[in-house]
């Protein structure tokens, strides 16, 4: 549980800090979430792709390591 707790108690700015902004939108949204609360997947997923797009990626269905 410490481990836990000291992700928690980080400041997201701090754990976020070099990424992409909407790293740190999908972090507060997750720890926004009540039990049991669904997330709005498709807004998460607009996240990612708003950087995707900013650096140009081409979400082609291939991974990285295949």
């Amino acid at each position: 549980f410490r481990s836990r707790e000291c992700k928690q108690s980080t400041p997201l700015e701090a754990l976020c800090a070099g990424l992409p902004l909407e790293l740190q939108e999908y972090m507060q949204q997750c720890r926004a979430l009540e039990f049991g609360q669904p997330p709005d997947y498709r807004q998460l997923k607009a996240l990612f792709r708003s950087v995707m797009d900013r650096h140009q990626h081409i979400y082609d269905y291939h991974y990285e390591w295949t």
